[in-house]
């Protein structure tokens, strides 16, 4: 499928909000345990090892075409070793080509957004700076109510917005504010995520790895599709419509950005990231070990599921 042009469509009337899907997050109780089992039982290359910031822990690891993310939301704490852990589908990150041209675009679309708010620490590539920038996007997975869009106006790159998420981010640095947000956060976000580092190097670096893994113990090619569950579905097409623009679907509701994950919405009586499918060089040797390690849930003729009592209730589905 041919990447529409960053600079317009061919009818010169959109700029390109977002670039590709750069990772998903999963919120977990227990993200050294889910990270074990990413890096070490399936041998997934590790971006980034178990990091522990004052509100979060974070980890990362390479699937193909996208990082799996693993973190976990407050102070660090002891994990119970009698109840199970369980994990969801929290985010989407995507990748922008210019985080500045973005914003402009989505206040010109009127795409709910939030002022964009940066972190300083260390970077992914291990360097220390300025590390990431995130602006969130409402009315995709929610209904836009926790992301505070100042409109047409002054949301984008105006003097408010952009004096507005330096001055949150500032209050975020502060250890007894961030604590206070990580408690607030919703069930999902979708976002778009600036890097300082080099990411395009980094990622080349992580797919020579896989291949020279053979795509780690279940032979992994990379992540094919994305399964968003929405309720108010036709709302919610035309909300994300507006987002991709000028990337048309592939197919009802179906969108790919360049080379990523296939983005899926389904009906659903809640909104949520429902699952993930991956590609497999051979469905029957990714079954053939996951049964020999005890770690096979559902098989059908298309898929074969990793039991969710092994990986937190995720739904991860394997496909040839």
């Amino acid at each position: 499928m041919a990447v529409p042009d960053h600079d317009a469509s061919p009818q010169g009337h959109y700029r390109s909000i977002v670039r590709r899907i750069d990772h998903i997050v999963i919120k977990t109780d227990d993200p050294y345990a889910l990270f074990s089992l990413f890096a070490n039982t399936l041998q997934f290359p590790v971006v980034w090892g178990v990091r522990e910031y004052d509100f979060f822990v974070s980890c990362g690891v390479f699937a193909g075409n996208v990082y799996l993310e693993a973190v976990r939301f407050g102070p660090t704490q002891n994990v119970s070793s009698t109840k199970p852990a369980k994990a969801i589908f929290w985010g989407v990150a995507f990748e922008p080509h210019c985080l500045h041209d973005s914003l402009d675009e989505l206040a010109k679309r009127n795409i709910p957004h939030s002022p964009p708010f940066y972190s300083i620490g260390v970077r992914i590539d291990g360097e220390k700076g300025l590390a990431w920038t995130n602006v969130t996007l409402g009315k995709l997975l929610d209904d836009g109510g926790k992301t505070v869009y100042l409109g047409r106006r002054w949301g984008g790159n105006s003097l408010v917005n952009i004096t507005l998420g330096k001055l949150s981010s500032k209050l975020l640095a502060i250890p007894l504010v961030s604590r206070v947000i990580a408690k607030m956060m919703g069930d999902t976000m979708i976002y778009i995520c600036e890097y300082t580092h080099d990411n395009a190097k980094l990622m080349d670096l992580a797919k020579n790895d896989l291949t020279s893994r053979g795509g780690g113990e279940i032979g992994l090619d990379y992540v094919k599709e994305v399964i968003l569950g929405v309720t108010d579905f036709e709302n919610r097409v035309t909300s994300w419509e507006n987002l991709l623009k000028p990337t048309e679907p592939s197919s009802q509701a179906t969108w790919r950005l360049e080379n990523g994950p296939f983005i899926r919405l389904i009906p659903n009586q809640q909104n949520a990231i429902n699952a993930l499918v991956l590609k497999v060089h051979s469905l029957a040797k990714a079954k053939a070990y996951l049964t020999k390690e005890g770690m096979c849930g559902e098989v059908t003729e298309d898929h074969v599921c990793i039991a969710k009592s092994i990986i937190q209730g995720l739904d991860i589905r394997l496909v040839e």
